[in-house]
C-alpha cells in the first residue's frame, strides 16, 4: 500500500451503514483505532416499516452503550447510507425513497438533540461495490453467506468502503493485502 498517509476517521468510530429498500439491510460496523479492521456489532434487515426502521436506528446508535452518557455517546455514530438512484428501464418502485428520508429525518433529530458531529454519508452504489466486492468481505469477516443476507451485505460494504476510501489503515491492510511483489 505504499507510504500513504493513513488516519483514522475517529479514534472510535461506530458506523450504521444502510441499504434502503422494500427490504432495507442494515449493520453496525466499528472500529476500535487505526491499526485494527472493522468489525461487525451487529446486523438487521427488515420489510419496509417507516416506525420499525426508526426504531432499529435507535437501537443501533445506542448499541452496547447502556452506562455511557449523552455527552460520551456523542461523535461516535456515522450514518453510511446507499444513495439509491432510480436506473432507467427498472421499475420504479418508491420505497427506497421514503426510508433515505426516515433515516436523513432521524438523523437530523440527534443532530438537533445535541449530537452536532454525528455524520450522515451518502454513497451511490458502485462505490461499494468497486472497493468491497464479496472477497473483501469475507478477508474481513463481516460477509454474511446466504441470498437473505445480501441487503446486508450490501449496507456493510457501503460502511467498509468509505473505511477504505478514508484510508482507514486497520481495515485496508486486511481487505486489500499488499501483493507479493509490491
Amino acid at each position: 500500500m505504499g507510504s500513504k498517509n493513513w488516519a483514522t476517521p475517529r479514534p472510535l468510530g461506530r458506523y450504521i451503514c444502510i441499504d434502503p429498500g422494500e427490504d432495507t439491510g442494515f449493520s453496525l460496523l466499528e472500529v476500535d483505532g487505526p491499526n485494527t479492521p472493522v468489525r461487525m456489532l451487529r446486523t438487521a434487515s427488515l420489510k419496509y416499516n417507516a416506525l420499525a426502521i426508526h426504531q432499529l436506528l435507535c437501537r443501533f446508535y445506542y448499541h452496547g452503550m447502556n452506562d455511557m452518557m449523552p455527552s460520551e455517546v456523542a461523535g461516535i455514530n456515522t450514518v453510511i447510507l446507499e444513495k439509491f438512484v432510480h436506473r432507467p428501464g427498472r421499475p420504479f418502485n418508491a420505497t427506497a425513497y421514503k426510508v433515505m428520508g426516515i433515516c436523513e429525518s432521524w438523523h437530523q433529530q440527534f443532530r438537533d438533540d445535541g449530537d452536532r458531529s454525528f455524520e450522515y454519508i451518502e454513497r451511490v452504489p458502485v462505490q461499494g461495490k468497486k472497493e468491497a466486492p464479496n472477497d473483501v468481505l469475507r478477508r474481513l469477516d463481516v460477509y454474511l453467506p446466504g441470498h437473505d443476507n445480501r441487503h446486508i451485505n450490501d449496507a456493510t460494504r457501503h460502511g467498509v468502503s468509505w473505511l477504505i476510501e478514508n484510508r482507514h489503515r486497520g481495515t485496508a491492510l486486511v481487505a486489500k493485502p499488499k501483493e507479493e511483489d509490491d
